[in-house]
């Protein structure tokens, strides 16, 4: 089968230099490459991480005979959520609709969420072209633009998506199938949709590469973590997230679980990995918390090593919204922010 990926916001192996772990469109590609699928990677020429350029024009790079990643040119922006990541997103959807016509049509598209400029591009092209489009949930935009806003000023954020609200709808209306991350991801693109589910729509979970890494990077990584505190069987209970410090994330909740004095009574220690545009913020905001770490962006040795050493993993979602809208408590949802928003 001939595939296409969209997917923008994720590393993208275009070289040795960018140094990433594959992410969950890397590892379909991947995947899908090598047992024999013809796979090109509609990606974006701005890294979503260091906010910087891979390239400055629209780039095809071959990965194999059978594998090929089209990078796309936009503005870029500074911050996650803003006017200009939005203005960035349009663009790389117009320069796909400029392109991909003069593309070998392939036999299936699967298109990530966000970005709902691509999604619907990916809609329109399948449905011009009667190819069968899945679109798969990550993160629930625009829900999340109102989310972030204070209770007092989410109705002006709700009118304030709305053309962006009816745009996702139209494009999870019109797609052959739902993907997400998880069952709540899958519920909320068919709400969306206005569609019962199917046996197409399903959900597969986040996952992480089974290669392992080389004993000298273990190491490495081992010492990296001996001297951030954090060591192995030091008889304190880990808890361990990792992923972007960003809006989207209640990390108020965590700060606040940390200095509750029935767990400071506790071993407990608070390891916070990543990198985002809330990291200095929570940093400095919590510079005089003992048992909170902030490693900042680490590499997958590192990955690899922590893991081991912690004890259980959280996620703590701005879920008030999610709860709502399923009328039952999430899995991965912080109790705090559910009580901050009356629910649960």
């Amino acid at each position: 089968m001939k595939i296409w990926l969209m997917t923008i916001g994720e590393p993208v192996p275009v070289s040795d230099a960018v140094g990433h772990r594959l992410h969950r469109t890397g590892q379909f590609a991947d995947a899908l490459s090598k047992t024999g699928h013809h796979v090109t990677w509609w990606a974006s020429a701005f890294d979503h991480r260091s906010k910087t350029h891979l390239v400055h024009e629209y780039t095809t790079i071959s990965k194999s005979d059978n594998y090929d990643i089209v990078l796309l040119k936009g503005c870029g922006y500074r911050r996650n959520i803003s006017i200009q990541r939005i203005w960035d997103e349009l663009q790389l959807a117009s320069e796909f609709k400029r392109s991909s016509p003069n593309m070998i049509k392939p036999d299936i598209i699967v298109c990530s969420v966000p970005s709902i400029a691509l999604a619907i591009a990916a809609v329109e092209y399948g449905k011009k072209n009667r190819i069968p489009v899945v679109l798969d949930g990550r993160d629930m935009w625009p829900d999340i633009f109102v989310e972030v806003l204070p209770t007092s000023l989410r109705w002006l954020g709700k009118i304030a998506v709305t053309p962006i609200e009816s745009r996702c709808r139209w494009a999870f209306k019109h797609a052959t199938a739902i993907l997400g991350i998880t069952d709540e991801f899958v519920n909320w693109g068919l709400k969306k949709s206005g569609r019962v589910r199917t046996s197409f729509d399903t959900a597969i979970p986040f996952a992480y590469s089974l290669t392992q890494q080389s004993q000298s990077k273990i190491a490495v990584a081992e010492q990296y973590w001996d001297s951030m505190g954090v060591r192995d069987n030091d008889d304190v209970f880990n808890v361990l997230f990792i992923g972007m410090i960003a809006n989207t994330l209640d990390v108020d909740a965590i700060l606040d679980a940390s200095q509750d004095p029935r767990i400071k009574a506790l071993n407990i220690r608070f390891i916070i990995a990543g990198d985002g545009d809330k990291l200095h913020h929570y940093k400095k905001l919590s510079s005089t918390y003992t048992n909170v770490v902030w490693p900042g962006w680490i590499d997958a040795a590192q990955i690899q090593v922590v893991m081991q050493r912690s004890h259980v993993g959280i996620d703590p979602m701005l879920c008030a919204a999610v709860c709502q809208s399923f009328q039952a408590p999430i899995m991965a949802c912080s109790r705090t922010c559910c009580e901050r928003q009356g629910v649960g």
